[in-house]
């Protein structure tokens, strides 16, 4: 896995984030920011077609 770093993320941003982890539905503001990425490429169709080695597991709710 490539790691990004230096990811800014507006203060309003960040604060909703910390709210979906506090309450436990993320494990970490990484994993979010990881499923919201994950999400907008399958529904921009770039994701289509690639194998991944390893299913991406993120998030505790379905």
């Amino acid at each position: 896995m490539k790691k990004l770093t230096n990811v800014g993320i507006p203060t309003q941003y960040a604060a909703a984030i910390d709210d979906f982890v506090k309450s436990g539905e993320y494990a970490s503001r990484n994993e979010f920011v990881r499923e919201a990425v994950r999400d907008k490429l399958i529904a921009r169709g770039m994701l289509k077609g690639i194998s991944l080695k390893k299913p991406i597991e993120v998030g505790t709710h379905g």
